[in-house]
């Protein structure tokens, strides 16, 4: 691969994906992409499988701690069977149906040690995973360039992050396009008219910036008819985390102009019934501070998190007063939360250099001038299977269907309709040798009855 990584590509179930790289041609490389994950689901074997049985059900144990995991299974897909996470027995099993019977929950196997993996043998109450997703990195082309990314869906967290650590210097953008990005809470003030209470982006109150580099929260007082009038206010920004989490070091700076502040602090919000205490509360600022700004960190939480919490908010609370114009700003400019039940990645070895291939070819129909294009990263010996059935047109590898690998020449209902008669079919390809590919074509003719 090239020190700079450009020629690295990410495919997803063989959709080409944006990546975005954090220390590479180091011992600390990570590759970046933006996955929406389904909620982990994994049981136990209740059967055990031997290394060279012929597998066509996984049969599990029939327990209420399953029943709740299998019911996130979807009714087809992929499994991963092993001892453990990162095991060296890891293999993969394509299946088509799920069910139960009066002993155990179970699984139709269409195949086992599929995607290089091997045939191992699993003891009773070896772990049986659901895997969402297919990830292919490829690489290896000496004068590729680096690919265009879309930075419009580029993670707000700061790319030196990890699954179980999220590192902010950037919080919100406009568009609300880009992961990762706070919201801001429905404000609440005295007078929506009148109100000079708001909520900034940039640090030290410096004008709004996009994305943010501060979440800024300012309570001030008002004039109404001469008269200088306080201000209640509950204001504030929110971050959801879905995997949950367990602890935040924040740190940010303040700036008032006198004693008189609404609190400002960070708590959790879920769909419990009940309040969440404040994880950090900032403390007021210094007499000797007011009117400048000065800094405040914390370390860690105050209160223990419930598993349950899935959001953080960040708000500003209370009331201030005053018979001048006095303000309280209070805003965040870093922050570093530990996730909990985070998503995790297993990567496995890399076929030989051989196999490293991303299979790029194109088959036509000159008759009708209609084409389809086909991206997708094969190894050696692999199998694609292309079904143009017009019901349901479909792209298989290993029992996934691959659809979004598939690029029409128009917009149309039919993949690559063939004319009564003679139809002429073309096979172009990157491939270098065309002895490197089999393809073998299909057809149904119609029966016509009079």
């Amino acid at each position: 691969m090239q020190a700079d990584g450009d020629d690295l590509r990410v495919f997803q179930d063989g959709v080409e994906v944006d990546r975005w790289l954090n220390g590479i041609n180091t011992t600390d490389t990570h590759v970046i992409v933006n996955v929406d994950m389904p909620a982990s689901a994994t049981v136990t074997l209740a059967t055990a499988i031997g290394s060279t049985d012929t597998v066509t059900q996984v049969d599990v144990d029939k327990t209420d701690a399953n029943a709740d995991q299998f019911s996130n299974f979807p009714t087809s897909g992929r499994l991963i069977i092993d001892a453990s996470l990162g095991s060296t027995d890891t293999e993969e099993f394509t299946y088509t149906a799920k069910g139960e019977n009066s002993t155990a929950y179970y699984f139709t196997i269409e195949d086992r040690s599929v995607r290089n993996t091997s045939g191992y043998a699993h003891a009773v109450g070896a772990n049986v995973r659901f895997l969402p997703f297919d990830f292919t990195l490829v690489y290896g082309s000496s004068d590729a360039s680096a690919p265009v990314t879309d930075d419009t869906r580029k993670p707000l967290q700061d790319l030196t992050s990890r699954n179980w650590s999220y590192s902010y210097t950037y919080f919100y953008d406009e568009q609300g396009t880009r992961p990762g990005s706070w919201k801001k809470l429905p404000r609440k003030v005295s007078n929506q008219l009148l109100t000079e209470s708001l909520l900034y982006t940039s640090t030290d109150d410096a004008g709004d910036t996009d994305p943010a580099t501060a979440l800024g929260m300012k309570a001030a007082t008002y004039e109404s008819g001469g008269v200088w009038l306080g201000d209640t206010v509950n204001q504030g920004w929110v971050l959801s985390i879905p995997d949950g989490f367990d602890n935040i070091t924040p740190a940010g700076a303040q700036n008032q102009s006198s004693t008189s502040r609404p609190s400002a602090f960070f708590s959790g919000y879920s769909d419990l019934p009940f309040p969440q205490p404040a994880f950090y509360t900032v403390p007021a600022q210094s007499a000797t501070d007011y009117s400048t700004w000065s800094t405040w960190s914390s370390t860690s939480k105050d209160v223990t998190v419930n598993r349950l919490v899935d959001r953080i908010t960040w708000r500003q609370k209370g009331s201030i007063t005053g018979s001048t114009d006095e303000s309280a700003k209070v805003e965040l400019s870093s922050m570093t939360i530990t996730t909990v039940n985070y998503p995790h990645v297993t990567i496995r070895d890399e076929p030989a250099a051989v196999n490293n291939n991303n299979l790029d070819f194109k088959l036509s129909n000159a008759t009708t001038g209609e084409s389809l294009r086909i991206i997708y990263p094969l190894t050696l010996n692999e199998k694609l299977t292309i079904d143009t059935n017009p019901d349901f047109p479909n792209a298989k590898v290993n029992g996934q269907i691959v659809n979004g690998a598939v690029e029409l020449s128009s917009i149309r209902t039919a993949w690559l309709k063939l004319n009564p008669g003679s139809n002429t079919i073309g096979f172009d390809t990157n491939l270098a040798v065309a002895t490197n590919i089999t393809i073998t074509i299909k057809w149904r003719d119609r029966l016509n009855f009079l």
